[in-house]
Order: C-alpha cells, then sequence, then structure tokens
C-alpha cells in the first residue's frame, strides 16, 4: 500500500500537484496571518516567506506534509480495525498533521531570520522532532483499538 501510494506521488499527478501547491500556499498563508496578528514585519508570496533577515524559506512540495501524510493513512487503512474509528483517525491525524508542518514552518522562519547557524540542523531534523512521534503514537494507539 505504501508503495501504491509512493508511485502516485511520484508521479504528479494533476490532483496531487494541486493539492500540494495548496498544503504549500496555506501552511504560508496561515504563517503570514500569525506574524500579522502579533505585528511582526515580514514577506510573503506564494510559497516563500521571510522575515527581511536570513534568506527566507520556501515550501516546496517535499517540504509540505503530503508524503507523510500518505505514509500515515497507508498504514491506519492496511492495519484493520472499525471503520468509523479509521475515518476520526484519518480525519485528527490529517488535522494535526498540517498543524504541527505550521507549526514547523513557523520555526524554521524564527530560525532562519534569528539563529541562521543552526538552520540546516533544525531543518534536517524537524521531520524527527515533530512528524514521526506524532505518526508513531497514533499508529500504536491505533493498534490498540479491537476490531468488532
Amino acid at each position: 500500500m505504501l508503495l501504491s501510494w509512493s508511485i502516485i506521488y511520484d508521479l504528479k499527478l494533476s490532483f496531487i500537484v494541486k493539492l500540494d501547491t495548496f498544503l504549500s500556499t496555506s501552511s504560508v498563508g496561515i504563517n503570514a496571518l500569525i506574524f500579522k496578528i502579533f505585528n511582526i514585519p515580514f514577506y510573503h508570496n506564494d510559497r516563500v516567506i521571510s522575515l527581511g533577515m536570513g534568506d527566507g524559506i520556501e515550501v516546496i512540495d517535499d517540504c509540505n506534509i503530503l508524503g507523510i501524510l500518505g505514509m500515515y493513512i497507508c498504514f491506519i487503512v492496511a492495519y484493520n480495525g472499525p471503520r468509523n474509528s479509521m475515518v476520526k483517525f484519518l480525519l485528527f491525524g490529517a488535522i494535526s498533521l498540517f498543524t504541527l508542518n505550521v507549526i514547523r514552518i513557523f520555526l524554521l522562519i524564527i530560525i532562519d531570520g534569528y539563529f541562521s547557524i543552526f538552520y540546516n540542523a533544525f531543518y534536517l531534523s524537524s521531520s524527527y522532532i515533530f512528524f514521526h512521534p506524532f505518526i508513531l503514537l497514533m499508529w500504536y494507539k491505533w493498534t490498540q483499538i479491537e476490531p468488532k
């Protein structure tokens, strides 16, 4: 199942490209809104956001949670469980992973602007800090639900 998702994702079908673009631009847009609410000067355009110092970041297709979300969904669907719980797990997981990605991007922007020396280290380890513990916890919780 995961192999099927990887193939579909790598083919860059039109609905995948549209979903990638939506996730990237909405993540940047939400972060721009946060900076606007707190009156922090920033620049953003489509997928790029910056505090005006540092290089800024561009949320490209591989950085917007869709690949990891596919991995999460494949496990939940492949491991048998009650359908009503499966829908709840899928929705909660998708919303939570998107929220974690917005937080990750926010921190990447802050680190790029104020602590750029640590940017590469944080960028390379951020998925292990944010996504993998959450996914492993959700997978564990999913395996604990008794099929009916």
